[in-house]
């Protein structure tokens, strides 16, 4: 299943609810759910996408624009990479590495039902 110029892969990604340290994203494949919710959606869409093997070229919409907001030329790349920002530096691309349970335990991040209490 590539993804070509003339028939790219598409997805559509909505936004769901901003928090504090950005916003939450939906994203859809082929009208059905890919992600249900994501802060980095182009490269976890890329990395779902290579999972059920896929490959080639990945086009990123919003659902009301006529036109792509972004192309992905090769998502099979676009799955080792990834958006990190900290207190040092600004968003910027970055390889991937997964996290361990552990290590998602030891960060603390708010879950969705923290930020709704908030």
């Amino acid at each position: 299943m590539h993804g070509t110029i003339d028939n790219p892969h598409r997805i559509v990604v909505r936004p769901l609810k901003p928090f504090a340290c950005g916003m939450w994203y939906w994203v859809e494949y082929d009208q059905l759910p890919l992600i249900a919710r994501t802060r980095n959606p182009e490269h976890d869409a890329c990395r779902a996408l290579v999972t059920k093997g896929h490959t080639g070229l990945l086009e990123t919409w919003d659902g009301i624009r006529p036109y792509p907001l972004l192309i992905i030329r090769d998502i099979e790349k676009a799955a080792l990479l990834t958006v990190a920002e900290n207190a040092s530096h600004g968003p910027r691309v970055v390889p991937f590495r997964p996290f361990t349970d552990n290590h998602l335990r030891a960060l603390k991040l708010p879950t969705w039902d923290d930020e709704a209490a908030a």
